[in-house]
């Protein structure tokens, strides 16, 4: 995990009463393009098409993202956490896209295809992000606490070139406040190749 930004950093959290092994806990500093992420080393780890892909992390939104404090938060295959993914399939929100509700994004190149999840985010809530990939990489199914919430099936990244990574991450735009900004308790990402190694 790294951060970027004066006071930008990650903590630990005792579970207490959120039935989790550990929570990380990252916070936003004061500077006005400073971000968090938990992410792979490696943003070309991964490439669709071979295999079932799958990506899972429960994660809680902190302190929601507004117009005063702006970030945008992605959770999934993701190649930047500097800047929009080129490639990748995930989950992103910010208040002023979407009416604050999550999107389910696929990107291939640059281009994207964005599904409105229905779900609005609420602060301190825990969300249980799921993204599966089928083995063909031709369809993305996105479940939200066991519920599947959208199924894209353009713009999946396949070619060679257009591989991606993973991560959990929150990237700012407005705003030099200090401020917690998400936690996660776990990320966890399979893949299942179609022809065995």
């Amino acid at each position: 995990y790294g951060v970027s930004g004066t006071g930008a950093a990650f903590s630990s959290l005792a579970p207490g009463t959120d039935n989790a092994v550990g929570i990380m806990r990252a916070a936003l500093g004061t500077t006005a393009t400073g971000r968090a992420a938990i992410s792979s080393v490696n943003f070309g780890v991964l490439k669709f098409g071979n295999g079932v892909a799958l990506f899972e992390s429960d994660t809680r939104i902190v302190n929601l993202s507004d117009a005063t404090n702006t970030y945008t938060f992605r959770a999934g295959f993701i190649d930047s956490i500097t800047a929009e993914s080129t490639d990748g399939a995930f989950f992103r929100y910010t208040h002023g896209t979407n009416s604050g509700r999550f999107q389910a994004v696929t990107r291939n190149n640059g281009v994207e295809t964005a599904t409105d999840t229905g779900i609005t985010v609420a602060a301190n809530t825990w969300y249980d992000f799921e993204i599966t990939v089928n083995a063909a990489g031709n369809s993305v199914e996105f479940k939200i606490n066991g519920s599947v919430v959208a199924t894209n099936t353009a713009n999946i990244p396949t070619a060679s070139g257009r591989e991606t990574g993973y991560g959990v991450m929150a990237l700012r735009s407005v705003g030099t406040a200090a401020f917690n900004c998400y936690d996660c308790d776990f990320i966890e990402v399979t893949y299942d190749f179609t022809t065995p190694r």
